[in-house]
C-alpha cells in the first residue's frame, strides 16, 4: 500500500476523461473477500444506472435475465416480459458470465466505458474468475478495465495474474517502491531548489521506505516550513498532523467513519453525531475540503469514505479499546434494525458480523455467522430445498469448497469460545444445533461420512433435549441423505421411522408429506416399484393440494417425478421416463434451480441414450456436466460422464471417451455410491467386448482395462461407520 497505485490511476483518468465515456469505480474490501460476486454485483447496478441516465434501451430479454440474477435491479429500470417469452426462456440462453457480457457490450457499444477494481487481492474468487473470462474472451472492444492490486500473496490473484499476462490486449504495471536514488530525484521534482542535504534525504528515505504516500506526506510538512530536523522518528507524526485544527464535531465524524472498513451512511453517521442531518453535511463537507473524506451517493443515499486507506488505520489506531468496543456494538445494533427477513439482510449480516466482531462482541458474532452460512448454503448443500424466498439470486452462485471449510471452522471455534463464556440455555442450544446441521449437512454431502454422522448424531441429541423440531426434523433429513447416497437401506428404515413419529408428533399436516418421498425412495432401493410409485403419487397429491404447499416444496415435487422416471427406466419404459423427467426439469427451470436440475438432466440423457437418440442424450448431459463443473461434490455425475463415454465411442472418438471414463472414475470415489461403481463395471464390460471387435479401440483401452479391472461392488466395501 502506498506506491503510488491509486495516484497512477487519477493521473491517467484526468488525461483521459472523455464526455462520450462513463467511468465506474468499485473498490473491494478485505471483510467481503467470501461475499460471491459482490464486486460485480455493484458493476451491474451502476451500469443499469448508466443505461436508464443515458437513454440506453436494455433488450427486453437481457433486463429480466439480469433481474433473476440480482434482485436489486427490479424497479424503476426492470422490464415487463414479454408474452412471448416463458420465464426460463432467457434462463436457458444465458447464464451469469453471459448476460453480464451482453449487457456490458450493448450498453458499451452506445456509450463508452471504464470499469475500474481496486484492491482485487480481496475480490471474491468467483467475480475474479469472471472478471478473467471477461478478460480473455475480449469481446468488450467499447469497454477498457483498469485493475489496481497490491503485490500480496494469494492464490487466486497468482491464477488471474498467470492468465492474463500473455494476452496481447493486456497491460501488466508493477509498481515498487522507491529506490533511495528514485526518492532522492521525487524530492527534487516535487521541491525543485530546495535545499536539503544528503543527511536529510537519508533521514527522510530511512522514515518512508520509498513509499510514495508517506514520502508525499511527508514532503507537506516541508512545504509548511517546518524542518525535517524536528520531525519524529515516526512516521505515524506525519499522519497526525492531517488532523490537527478539527472542531470536536468533526473529529467525532472522523472517529465514527474509522469504525467502517467501506463507508460511513449518514443514517448511521447521524446516530452518532450530536447535528442534524445538514449541519453533518456541513461539517463532512469540510472534511471533504481537507482531503481526509470523500464524499459518495448511490440514488438519494449519502456515505462517507477516508480519501485514503491509511488515513483511516491512523484513526482508527489511535482510539482506544474501550471505544472500539462502545461504538462497534452500538454501530451493530443500528444494523439490526435494518433486518427484513429476506436475501437482501446477506448485506447487512456482512455487517453485523464485522462489527460484532470488532467489539469482541463473539455470541452476536456466531448468531449472524450462522444466519449468513445458513443463507449462503441453503441452495448449495440441499439438492431438492424448500423455498423459503421469492427471489432466487443465491441459487444462482455457489462457494468454493476451501471457503466453506474454512467458515464452518470459524464457526466451530467462534462456538467454543462463546460456550465458555456464556450459560447453558435453549439460545445456546439453537444456535449450536444449526452450527452441527451445517457441518454434517456439508460432510455427508462430500462423502466424509464418519464426520458427517458424528456430527448429526450430535444434533438429534441435542434436538430431542431441548425439543427443536425444526433440528430434528433436519437431522432426520440428513439420515436419510446418507442412506440414499450409500444404498443403506437397513439404517434408513429405522430412520423412516422415527422421521414419521417426529413429524405426526411435532409438525402440521402440510408437513407430513415429506415422508411419503423417503418412504417411495426406500421402496425404490428395495426394487418395490409398485409402493415406491403409490408414496411417490402420495407425496405428490399432498404438496399439490394447495398454491402454498406447491411454491414451497416445488422441488420436492420433482424430485418425486424423477423418482417416477427412474421407476419406468427399471421396467425399460424409457419414453414414459423421459415424460417425467421432463416435467421434473420443468419444475426446476421454474424455480431457476441449477443445483437440482443437473440430476434430471443426467438422467434424461440416459434414457435418450438408451433408445438411441444420442443428439439430444448429448446435449442434455452436456448441460448437466456445466453445472457439475460448478461443484465440488455431486451424485450422478459420474454417471453423466460414463454416458458422455458412451456416447464418444458411438462416435468413434476412443480418447474422448477415456477421458470421460477417467474423470467418473474420479468422481465415483469421492462420494462411494454403489450404483456409480455399477454402471463403471458395466462401462468396462461392453468395452471389453467392443475391443474385440475394433482395433483401434483395442490399443487405447486394453492397456487401461488390464491396468484398471471390473472390480465387485460389495456393501462392505462402502463406509457405513455408523452401526448403532
Amino acid at each position: 500500500m502506498g506506491v503510488g497505485k491509486t495516484r497512477l490511476k487519477e493521473q491517467f483518468l484526468n488525461k483521459n476523461k472523455k464526455e462520450d465515456c462513463r467511468i465506474i469505480e468499485v473498490k473491494c474490501y478485505q471483510f467481503e473477500s467470501s461475499y460471491s460476486l459482490k464486486a460485480w454485483k455493484m458493476v451491474i447496478l451502476e451500469i443499469v444506472k448508466i443505461a436508464h441516465e443515458e437513454a440506453i434501451s436494455i433488450p427486453l430479454f437481457l433486463m429480466n435475465a439480469l433481474s433473476e440474477f440480482i434482485p436489486e435491479v427490479r424497479g424503476e429500470w426492470t422490464t415487463q416480459r414479454s408474452e412471448k417469452e416463458t420465464p426460463h426462456t432467457y434462463q436457458k440462453m444465458y447464464g451469469f458470465e453471459e448476460i453480464i457480457n451482453e449487457i456490458i457490450k450493448h450498453v458499451s457499444s452506445k456509450k463508452k466505458m471504464m470499469i475500474i477494481f481496486e484492491d482485487i487481492h480481496w475480490m471474491d474468487a468467483a467475480s475474479l474468475t469472471l472478471l478473467t473470462s471477461l478478460l480473455i474472451n475480449n469481446e468488450l472492444v467499447s469497454c477498457l478495465f483498469i485493475v489496481l492490486s497490491r503485490n500480496e500473496k494469494n492464490t487466486e490473484l497468482d491464477k488471474f495474474i498467470a492468465n492474463t499476462k500473455e494476452q496481447t490486449n493486456m497491460n501488466h504495471i508493477l509498481l515498487k517502491t522507491f529506490t533511495e536514488d528514485e526518492n532522492k530525484r521525487f524530492i527534487d521534482r516535487s521541491l525543485p531548489g530546495n535545499q536539503l542535504n544528503e543527511k536529510s534525504h537519508e533521514k527522510i528515505y530511512s522514515e518512508t521506505k520509498g513509499n510514495a504516500f508517506f514520502l508525499t506526506e511527508y514532503l507537506q510538512v516541508l512545504v509548511n516550513n517546518e524542518n525535517p530536523d524536528e520531525m519524529s522518528a515516526k512516521m505515524m507524526d506525519v499522519l497526525q498532523k492531517r488532523f490537527l485544527d478539527l472542531t470536536e464535531n468533526e473529529k467525532r465524524i472522523i472517529e465514527v467513519s474509522s469504525l467502517f472498513y467501506d463507508e460511513v451512511p449518514l443514517r448511521i453517521l447521524k446516530e452518532f453525531v450530536p447535528l442534524d442531518e445538514l449541519e453533518i453535511i456541513y461539517q463532512a463537507e469540510n472534511l471533504v475540503k481537507k482531503r481526509l473524506l470523500v464524499e459518495l451517493t448511490m440514488g438519494n443515499n449519502i456515505s462517507y469514505a477516508f480519501n485514503h486507506q491509511k488515513l483511516r488505520e491512523f484513526i482508527y489506531t489511535s482510539l482506544s479499546s474501550a471505544k472500539k468496543t462502545v461504538l462497534h456494538n452500538r454501530v451493530g445494533k443500528q444494523y439490526e434494525k435494518e433486518l427484513k427477513e429476506n436475501l437482501g439482510d446477506l448485506n447487512i449480516y456482512f455487517k453485523l458480523i464485522y462489527h460484532f466482531e470488532k467489539a469482541s462482541n463473539h455470541l452476536e458474532t456466531l448468531r449472524y455467522q450462522v444466519k449468513r452460512m445458513d443463507m449462503l448454503l441453503s441452495f448449495v448443500h440441499e439438492r431438492f430445498p424448500i423455498i423459503h424466498y421469492d427471489e432466487d439470486y443465491f441459487r444462482k452462485l455457489y462457494i468454493n469448497e476451501d471457503d466453506v471449510d474454512r467458515m464452518l471452522d470459524e464457526l466451530k471455534d467462534r462456538l467454543f469460545i462463546v460456550k465458555r463464556e456464556q450459560n447453558e440455555s435453549k439460545e445456546m442450544a439453537i444456535l449450536e444445533a444449526n452450527i452441527l446441521f451445517l457441518c454434517g449437512r456439508a460432510m455427508i454431502r462430500k462423502g466424509n461420512y464418519t464426520k458427517g454422522l458424528r456430527d448429526i448424531q450430535q444434533l438429534l441429541s441435542l434436538a430431542e433435549k431441548y425439543k427443536l423440531k425444526k433440528y430434528l426434523l433436519g437431522g432426520h433429513e440428513q439420515m436419510m441423505c446418507y442412506c440414499i447416497q450409500t444404498e443403506n437401506t437397513h439404517i434408513m428404515k429405522r430412520y423412516i421411522e422415527n422421521m414419521d413419529e417426529v413429524l405426526r408428533k411435532e409438525f402440521k399436516k402440510e408437513e407430513q408429506g415429506l415422508i411419503h418421498r423417503y418412504r417411495g425412495m426406500y421402496a425404490l432401493m428395495n426394487r418395490d416399484y409398485i409402493n415406491a410409485e403409490k408414496y411417490l403419487q402420495r407425496g405428490i397429491t399432498h404438496f399439490t393440494n394447495s398454491e402454498e404447499l406447491f411454491e414451497k416444496y416445488c422441488l420436492t415435487i420433482a424430485a418425486c417425478y424423477n423418482n417416477i422416471g427412474d421407476i419406468r427406466i427399471a421396467a425399460g419404459g424409457y419414453e414414459e421416463a423421459i415424460y417425467y423427467y421432463r416435467k421434473a426439469i420443468y419444475l426446476c427451470e421454474e424455480k431457476k434451480s441449477w443445483i437440482s436440475i443437473s440430476l434430471f438432466e443426467t438422467n434424461i440423457g440416459v434414457a435418450l441414450f438408451e433408445i438411441g437418440d444420442y443428439k439430444q442424450a448429448k446435449q442434455y448431459l452436456k448441460r448437466a456436466m456445466k453445472t457439475y463443473e460448478k461443484i465440488e461434490f455431486n451424485m450422478s455425475q459420474s454417471i453423466a460422464e460414463i454416458y458422455m463415454s458412451y456416447i464418444m465411442i458411438e462416435e468413434h472418438r476412443y480418447q474422448k471417451a477415456l477421458e470421460f471414463i477417467k474423470k467418473a472414475i474420479k468422481h465415483a470415489k469421492l462420494l462411494n455410491v454403489p450404483k456409480e461403481r455399477v454402471y463403471i463395471n458395466e462401462w468396462k464390460a461392453k468395452v471389453m467386448l467392443l475391443s474385440q471387435e475394433d482395433k483401434q479401440a483395442t490399443q487405447l483401452f486394453e492397456g487401461y482395462l488390464k491396468k484398471y479391472p471390473i472390480k465387485k461392488v460389495s456393501t462392505q466395501e462402502i463406509d457405513n461407520s455408523y452401526s448403532n
